[in-house]
């Protein structure tokens, strides 16, 4: 308020004034300054209380973290304690119960503060672990600790071998899952208190641990008056009510007076960790808000106070001379302008201006955030695009989005982004973005984009809404998932094939985990259980097979103890198989075995881990038992019978093993020394026997052990045991079994001694020729003049690529193959040879039957009689055609670089690149017009790969030639990693100088994945067949080899790589070759199963061509559209042996 006193009419005229008083202005201003500073002292008394509640909040954060960190130290040490506990029971010192090894351990856990106790199974010590039987006590085993799976961990007590208190840790001792003895160990609670209590850095906090009957463990303060005592009861009621977090309200003090309270549970024992606060820290913020407060108050009046005088004299001299120009504006005077107006003018110039650079740096700023985002958006590693969220318009897109979809970024600008879906529609995409909010709303699905090509691709997309002005904007961010895809499929197909071989066994299969328990099962084991009317919950799926069997174990079947035991090694990781034969007869009396094999799971896992399942197998051998039972009946009466034969007589198997021998045939040839009788020679190979024998002889037992022939011989050629060589006259036909496939031969001999060695010895000289000529790969013509006749050998008609012929040909068939280009100069060239000793030597081409053309180079000369006639005509040549074709074959070979998928590049001794090839620049992101001369080899290594190229890979191609092996590579463009196999060879020249590097470098990233995936799975399948004793062959409807089995290539000699890919056919002989020809082209219209079935008797073709009999089982299975045919085999050489005997 602004008094202004005005003339009094009563006292003077209208001029007179008196000047105004400005006392009263300064009072208001004052008391002005004073009301404007309650709102003031309001906002700072709401910010105190607001830093009061924070610093409470902050302090109570502090006393909980703390508890928790005290609590998980404990539950770090408590597991190291326990664990040491579980392999000190386990150490054979400990299992064993020797004194001496005992006392051993105690001393060594002696030496880090802790005490070893050992009972026997009734709770006695064992001597060893003390100085006296007095020191210890009996120990009282409870249910909880004979069943405990884990070490158990006692509250706190009193130790037995240590001073003041501790905490016992107990566990049973087990040998082969039966308690022998308990483990004990005691720890000093000082131990645990030094390494776990830590208290908050400042003074007035207190850390105390509990145990589960709130005695207190240990203490960050008096750790000898408050350890052992019990904690105050309200407040531990308080706590373990509480849980883990913070006492608000403590029913009672304790430990210095505590007002903060926080606790924490240690999750291996269930103790408590509590943390409280004293007084002095709590009450810290409440006090400096005081203070501050009064602080605040003072300083705002004397401010007020300044401020009203300093306001009043500034404010009192205008006033006063506004008053006195509203007087002179009365008199009628003219009034002056004031001079503090010019004075605000610049003010508000200077003011307008400041706002307006304010406003340009603000513009600069926004610009340059601008740039920065389209920076970051371009950068980004997945496709984004910016819609409009009505119109489902792109408003923009990075590169990574034109790239996927093949468009550029100005035909994708405008665009819907419905047009490239292939899955949602336009009301569906419309639907997603109304579900997102202007906040931190995001949606993510999975759908497909059609690509320019035509191509669909599946996607993650993720979406998110942003308000733009009074327009929103969604930004929408996808990443390409169609490899990832195409593997689950994949995986998704495999799982499928597993399950149908596993049902197509035809033996008993389970798998156990690691606790023994049936996890899978095969059609074979649930059929068997079916019929044998077995409870699914002592069988099946889920149930434990150690319980299913301890029934019999208990009544002292010692086969099943065996399998039990053996199962249990497995387990535990001490066996890697196990198989045995087991009686299995039914209730009415019929004969039954099975041989029981079992081995352990094949799957991955990390080194050293052992126990992770097991692969359980029943195979029904009834029908082997009977015939071994039979065969061992009669071969005493067949031994007796084939040694008192009076001649030279012996009887093989099909593998040409002696099955029976006559006392004359081991006369003859000297195999009777030593006093070695028949018995000695049954069982060993002839080929043993007889080291020096003939290979043609191999052949003659082939086609008469397969091909069923019988052979006989007037002279043969045989070394004896002795050394010496006899000529013998033999007869050998095979004998077959009671199924009519061949079992072995009976061999008749006579020694015939005596015959042409000087025809040997000239055989054997034209047939070292014969070897240099084939070995030199030179074609030879031996043209008779006098005759008109030729004579070639097999590499001559090879390289003419006529048939062979054993009689002699006419010259003009020679003539006949020149090409017609070159006959006029061949022609000249042989005249010239014949009509002087000079050699034939001209280079020429020649004319297949086919039309091919092949360079080739003769070389001969003409042999005259004794009048000078030339009488025969003998030369050699040989095929140039590769050599002629070698400039051509370097041009070809450039363009298939070129269009290789593969990285091949090559660079000079000092690693810059001299050439790339396209899909070279492709792989790591260089131009089509970008110069690779300025491009080194490690410029696109990855960083973690560099050490392996620079000290590993490019020394060895430089030392050794080739270096091979897989490492990452870099993207130029986009910085992503590329894993590769690179093969690294040094070039040289024709000094043998280092002349540059060349390298093939393969993307390996998709592959590398799929491994991954698939290597469990083919694992399990691997252990699974694996078990088998049966050869197992899986092959499609066109008689191709899909898989070969490990027990296959046992049992025909082929391996898995040799064998996939071919047909069936070659394992079996002729006669089944046709069989199974017919089927399989009569399967697929009509459906005909006569193959199809188990016990299906066959015989079976090796390797080497010998033919066993099998019994062979085919199932048919459905894979991925394809019909797929399983075949398993059996050989049945030793059954159908006894029973051709019998």
């Amino acid at each position: 308020m602004i008094m202004v006193h005005t003339p009094d009419t009563a006292r003077g005229s209208i001029g007179e004034s008196r000047r105004p008083r400005a006392r009263p202005l300064a009072w208001h201003l004052v008391l002005l300054c004073l009301v404007l500073g309650v709102p003031i002292l309001t906002l700072a008394a709401a910010l105190a209380y607001r830093y009061v509640s924070t610093e409470r909040a902050r302090l109570e954060a502090i006393g909980l973290q703390t508890a928790r960190n005290v609590a998980s130290v404990l539950h770090l040490e408590l597991t190291e304690l326990t664990d040491m506990a579980k392999v000190l029971a386990r150490s054979a010192a400990v299992v064993s119960g020797d004194p001496n090894r005992i006392a051993d351990r105690a001393q060594e856990v002696r030496q880090i503060g802790v005490a070893l106790m050992v009972y026997d199974r009734n709770g006695h010590p064992l001597p060893g672990a003390y100085q006296s039987a007095d020191e210890t006590s009996d120990l009282v085993p409870d249910q909880a600790l004979l069943q405990a799976t884990r070490p158990v961990v006692s509250d706190l007590t009193t130790g037995s071998l240590l001073p003041g208190p501790v905490i016992r840790i107990t566990t049973p001792v087990r040998r082969d899952q039966d308690i022998v003895g308990f483990l004990g160990i005691e720890i000093p609670a000082a131990l645990l208190s030094a390494k776990a209590i830590q208290a908050p850095a400042g003074g007035g906090w207190t850390v105390a641990v509990a145990d589960r009957q709130g005695t207190i463990v240990a203490a960050s303060v008096k750790q000898a008056e408050f350890v052992g005592r019990p904690m105050l009861q309200a407040l531990w009621a308080a706590v373990t009510q509480g849980r883990n977090g913070v006492v608000q309200e403590p029913p009672g003090r304790r430990l210095d007076d505590a007002v903060i309270v926080a606790s924490s549970r240690v999750q291996s024992v269930g103790w408590t960790a509590v943390v409280t606060a004293s007084g002095d820290v709590a009450e810290v913020p409440v006090s400096q808000s005081v203070i501050f407060l009064s602080m605040l108050a003072i300083a705002l009046i004397v401010l007020s106070a300044t401020l009203g005088l300093l306001f009043a004299r500034r404010i009192a001299k205008p006033v006063v001379g506004l008053a006195a120009e509203a007087a002179r504006l009365g008199r009628g005077e003219t009034l002056r302008p004031l001079a503090s107006t010019v004075s605000e003018i610049d003010f508000v110039a200077q003011a307008l201006a400041e706002a307006c650079a304010q406003r340009g740096a603000m513009e600069r700023q926004l610009r340059e955030s601008e740039s920065r985002f389209r920076t970051m958006f371009e950068a980004a590693p997945v496709a984004v695009a910016v819609l409009d969220s009505e119109t489902l318009h792109i408003i923009a897109c990075n590169t990574l989005a034109c790239e996927h979809l093949g468009y550029t970024s100005a035909e994708l600008i405008g665009h819907r982004i419905s047009d490239f879906d292939v899955v949602l529609s336009e009301n569906d995409l419309r639907d997603i973005t109304r579900t997102l909010d202007d906040a931190t709303s995001r949606h993510e699905f999975e759908t497909q984009h059609r690509t320019r090509t035509g191509e669909v691709r599946d996607v993650l997309v993720r979406a998110v809404r942003v308000q733009q002005g009074k327009r929103p904007q969604s930004y929408a961010a996808w990443i390409d998932i169609t490899s990832r895809r195409a593997q689950d499929r994949e995986m998704a197909r495999m799982i499928d094939l597993q399950r149908a071989v596993l049902d197509a066994l035809p033996a008993h299969i389970a798998l156990l985990d690691a606790e023994a328990r049936i996890v899978v099962v095969n059609e074979a084991w649930r059929q068997f259980a079916d019929a044998n009317h077995a409870a699914p919950d002592t069988v099946g799926v889920g149930a434990d097979y150690l319980a299913a069997c301890r029934p019999a174990v208990a009544a002292g079947d010692p086969t099943v103890a065996a399998i039990v035991d053996g199962l249990k090694g497995i387990l535990a990781g001490r066996r890697d198989r196990v198989a045995l034969v087991y009686p299995c007869h039914t209730p009415d009396g019929a004969e039954r075995w099975f041989h029981f094999i079992a081995a352990p799971d094949a799957r991955k896992r990390p080194a050293g881990v052992f126990g992770g399942g097991a692969v359980v197998m029943h195979l029904d051998i009834t029908q082997r038992v009977l015939a071994e039972r039979a065969l061992a009946e009669s071969e005493a009466r067949q031994r007796l019978f084939i040694e008192r034969v009076p001649a030279p007589i012996a009887v093989f198997d099909i593998e040409m093993r002696y099955l029976a021998v006559s006392r004359r045939f081991l006369t003859d040839y000297r195999l009777d020394h030593a006093g070695a009788g028949p018995t000695t020679i049954v069982g060993r190979s002839h080929y043993d026997l007889f080291l020096n024998q003939p290979e043609p002889w191999r052949d003659i037992h082939h086609r008469i052990l397969i091909d069923g022939e019988t052979m006989s011989v007037d002279e043969d050629r045989l070394v004896l045991a002795d050394g010496r060589t006899e000529w013998v006259r033999w007869e050998m036909t095979p004998w077959r079994r009671q199924c009519g496939t061949i079992g072995g031969a009976v061999l008749f001999t006579e020694l015939i001694t005596e015959r042409k060695n000087a025809e040997a010895a000239l055989r054997a000289s034209e047939a070292r020729v014969r070897l240099a000529i084939e070995a030199a790969g030179l074609g030879t013509w031996d043209e008779d003049i006098v005759a008109g006749t030729s004579i070639w050998n097999e590499t001559s008609y090879r390289i003419l690529g006529l048939q062979p012929s054993e009689q002699p040909i006419h010259p003009d068939l020679w003539r006949e193959r020149i090409h017609p280009e070159d006959r006029e100069e061949v022609e000249r060239a042989y005249a010239a040879a014949l009509s002087s000793d000079e050699l034939y030597q001209c280079e020429h081409r020649i004319v297949r039957p086919n039309g091919e053309i092949r360079w080739i180079r003769p070389l001969g000369r003409c042999m005259r009689n004794a009048e000078g006639t030339p009488v025969r005509f003998i030369g050699v040549f040989n095929d140039i055609t590769d050599l002629k074709q070698s400039s051509s074959a370097q041009e070809r070979l450039l363009q298939l670089i070129e269009q290789s998928t593969d990285l091949i590049a090559t660079a000079n001794p000092d690693g810059w690149i001299t050439y790339l090839n396209r899909s070279g620049r492709e792989i790591i992101g260089v131009d089509e017009a970008a110069d690779i001369t300025r491009l080194h080899f490690t410029d696109y290594v990855a960083p973690a790969s560099q050490h392996l190229f620079r000290t590993t890979a490019i020394p060895a191609a430089r030392d050794s030639g080739r270096w091979e092996g897989e490492m990452q590579l870099i993207h130029l463009r986009t910085g992503s990693l590329i894993d590769v196999h690179r093969s690294i060879v040094a070039l040289r020249d024709n000094h043998g100088a280092l002349a540059g590097y060349a390298t093939v470098t393969r993307d390996i990233t998709a592959a590398k994945r799929s491994e991954t995936a698939l290597a469990e799975r083919e694992a399990l399948l691997r252990s699974i067949l694996e078990t088998v004793p049966d050869g197992m062959v899986l092959f499609d409807e066109h008689g191709t080899i899909q898989s070969f089995s490990a027990m296959a290539e046992h049992l025909f000699g082929w391996l898995a790589p040799e064998a996939v890919g071919c047909n069936v056919s070659m394992l079996l002989p002729k006669t089944e070759q046709k069989r199974l020809a017919r089927y399989l082209a009569s399967y697929p219209g009509v459906g005909e199963r006569r193959l199809l079935g188990v016990g299906q008797l066959s015989a079976g073709q090796r390797k080497d061509g010998s033919i066993f009999p099998a019994e062979l089982s085919v199932g048919e299975l459905r894979f991925d559209g394809r019909r797929l045919f399983t075949g398993f085999i059996r050989d049945l050489t030793e059954r159908q042996d006894t029973q051709a005997r019998l």
